[in-house]
């Protein structure tokens, strides 16, 4: 098969498959992130693969590009699968790019560049959701104990001891116990 079939049958399915995790995320991580987001990314990846389709060979980088914008857009900041699905693109930028030089010709090198940036993906999304669960964790965790620390603070003593301390404006020696 020749690289040109390959991207036009077979890029958008890979491309597809090594952004699953961005569509996936858009839906499951982030704090402002949701179903719009999903859409979006959705909406995305399918102007990616039209474009794929569509674009002379020469220019199939530029679908990557805009893919890139797409997804910088539609992902929150703290969205913590941002950042390695942006990478992912990029690579694939990277990519396409070597083949709209003529620097890949073979099927196979593309079907193994794309294999090694979805293997990439999903360890540095794994890894990204990891830290962004554990640093959730740990604030949640200083959270409370600053609750139950303002909670120490002003809940009243139950002593039944009486605190006494000099009495302003009074003859020395006169205090005020409480």
């Amino acid at each position: 098969m020749n690289p040109t079939r390959f991207i036009r049958n077979y890029g958008v399915l890979l491309c597809l498959i090594a952004l699953i995790f961005a569509t996936g995320c858009a839906s499951s991580g982030g704090s402002n992130t949701g179903t719009h987001s999903g859409r979006q990314i959705d909406t995305a990846l399918d102007d990616m693969g039209a474009c794929l389709k569509s674009t002379p060979k020469g220019n199939k980088a530029q679908c990557a590009n805009q893919l890139y914008m797409r997804i910088n857009s539609g992902l929150s900041d703290s969205d913590p699968d941002k950042a390695p699905s942006l990478t992912a693109v990029t690579k694939m930028h990277t990519l396409f790019a070597k083949f709209d030089r003529g620097e890949i010709t073979a099927s196979q090198d593309m079907q193994n560049g794309m294999r090694q940036i979805t293997n990439e993906l999903t360890i540095d999304l794994q890894r990204a959701r990891y830290y962004s669960a554990a640093q959730r964790e740990m604030e949640s965790r200083r959270q409370r104990q600053l609750f139950q620390e303002a909670q120490r603070l002003l809940s009243p003593t139950n002593s039944n001891l009486l605190t006494c301390r000099p009495a302003p404006g009074y003859s020395p020696g006169t205090a005020v116990c409480q």
